[in-house]
Formats: structure tokens, C-alpha cells, sequence
């Protein structure tokens, strides 16, 4: 099938394919209203914040090679956050930015809401990053020209060991190679659009999965 095939095929069927997740439930949040609703129904809840960055092509136009030069990852990007929950199904997708963006600075400007009784887990990424009413759990910063006490040692090794879910979802989500390579296609928001699709996919693997 050739480049331009493809193309028209995708054109067709992604929208399909989202409306099909859609229909059925699998497709996470994507506004603060519709995750604290979703949050709320539950007595108590445990969920993991985290981001997760994706190449895009190099702009040719220079000011948009800077917007999107990731110095984390030392090339261009797109990225989104994450909320992930402890059956590693993604609950909220927040919209996809440049990948200059900090983590925290894309948390703040998601201005989420959270019910009481719960417990947020997140990486040294969201320093700074305390929502009300939420428990927040991260690991111990090491101090300036120090070294941790034995006790914080061992209280990062258990928050690492938890925070393996997220990493498993992010896997997940990225084993449509769609997400983990540089797509060029000319369409509308179309990083957006897949990587929506994509953690759809993944709730939807998750949800049978566990039926099974």
C-alpha cells in the first residue's frame, strides 16, 4: 500500500475508531469537571499523575523548533500528562503541548479538582505541584550535598516499586507504534487525536483483560 493510501485510509478510519471507543467507555477524560465526577462516585481512591513525551519531526521554521525542543529528552516533542489508577487503566488525558513544557507547569495549567479521600502519587516532576483536598505521596528530594537518611532510602524504594503501574501504562498505551515514532501525516491535531486513541486501545485491552 503506498504513503498516500495509507494517508486517505487513516483519514477514514481514526475517526471511526475513536467514536467506536467512545461508545464504549474506554476513552479517558480529558476535562477537570468529568475526572472529579468520575473520582467522586468512589469512597476512596488511589490514582498516579505522570508524564509522557513523543518525537514529532523537526520544524523547518525555527521558532517553532525551540517551542518544541524537549531538553529532557534532546529533541523535538509533544507531550501529555497522565492519571493513571492502580489497575493501570488511564483515567485522564490532558491535552497535548509542546514539549518545552514542564511537567508541573502542564499540571497547573490543567487546574484539577480532586474529591477528598484520596491519595495522588507523582515523581519529583511535580515539585511543587499540592492540589486540596488530595493526599499527595512523592519521593524524598536528596538535599544539596547530601545524602539521603537510610529512612528516606527505603521510603523512595517503596514509592518506586508502586509507581512500576504507571510505567506498565505508558508501555501499554506506546505499544501502538503510532505514539512511539514520528508521525507525518498532515491532519488536524493528529498527536492529540492519536494518543487519545491510543490509551483508549490500552483501557479497552485492560478492561478485557481483566474479564478474562
Amino acid at each position: 500500500m503506498s504513503q498516500g493510501k495509507v494517508s486517505q485510509w487513516l483519514k477514514l478510519l481514526l475517526p471511526l475508531l475513536e467514536k467506536s471507543l467512545h461508545r464504549l467507555k474506554m476513552l479517558p477524560q480529558r476535562t477537570a469537571d468529568q475526572l472529579y465526577l468520575s473520582l467522586k462516585v468512589l469512597a476512596e481512591y488511589f490514582i498516579l499523575l505522570d508524564g509522557t513525551e513523543r518525537p514529532i519531526p523537526r520544524s523547518v521554521d525555527y521558532e517553532r523548533q525551540r517551542f518544541y525542543y524537549s531538553g529532557k529528552k534532546g529533541e523535538h516533542t509533544v507531550k501529555n500528562n497522565l492519571i493513571i489508577n492502580k489497575e493501570k487503566k488511564v483515567l485522564f488525558l490532558s491535552s497535548t503541548v509542546e514539549g518545552s513544557m514542564h511537567d508541573k507547569a502542564l499540571a497547573d495549567e490543567m487546574e484539577l479538582l480532586f474529591p477528598p479521600e484520596g491519595v495522588l502519587m507523582q515523581d519529583l516532576g511535580f515539585l511543587g505541584y499540592s492540589p486540596d483536598k488530595v493526599k499527595v505521596v512523592m519521593p524524598e528530594k536528596k538535599p544539596k550535598n547530601q545524602e539521603l537518611c537510610d529512612e528516606d532510602k527505603a521510603f523512595n524504594q517503596l514509592v518506586s516499586s508502586m509507581r512500576v503501574t504507571v510505567e506498565h501504562a505508558i508501555s501499554g498505551i506506546k505499544r501502538l507504534r503510532t505514539v512511539q515514532e514520528k508521525i507525518r501525516l498532515r491532519i488536524e491535531e493528529i498527536h492529540d487525536k492519536v494518543m487519545l486513541i491510543a490509551c483508549g486501545l490500552h483501557n479497552l485491552r485492560i478492561e478485557y483483560r481483566n474479564l478474562s
